[in-house]
């Protein structure tokens, strides 16, 4: 008897998704009809008003924690989860915790800049 190979295996799938059996059921349309569009076009003019710097967002959600006793680079942790932060802030004293803008304006030559700005939270029961 051959032994059975267990290696994981890639599975290709056409580029058009149309093709793939999840959605054989599915029914397409030719293009989004004019209402639709306006729809989502109005939609994205309201979160845009409401979140002016949505454009810097990314889908990661990616949250970076350090530790806040100038250490140089060592002990940075990417996080993505408010729990997965305050776990490991609780495991620590003087944590900082800076959202990381997935998509960051440059400047000339492709550099990234930052501009840091403290703040000084006084109390959380209650909230100051």
């Amino acid at each position: 008897q051959e032994p059975q190979d267990t290696r994981t295996r890639a599975v290709t799938r056409p580029d058009d998704l149309r093709q793939w059996p999840e959605f054989h059921s599915h029914t397409w349309t030719a293009a989004p009809t004019q209402h639709l569009e306006e729809v989502g076009r109005s939609a994205l003019e309201a979160i845009e008003r409401l979140w002016p710097q949505v454009g810097l967002q990314g889908p990661a959600n990616a949250w970076i924690v350090k530790p806040g006793n100038n250490s140089k680079g060592s002990g940075i942790m990417c996080m993505k989860s408010l729990p997965e932060i305050l776990h490991h802030c609780a495991t620590g004293a003087d944590r900082i915790v800076q959202k990381y803008i997935e998509r960051p304006l440059l400047l000339f030559s492709g550099r990234k800049f930052d501009i840091r700005q403290w703040v000084v939270v006084r109390s959380f029961e209650p909230l100051d």
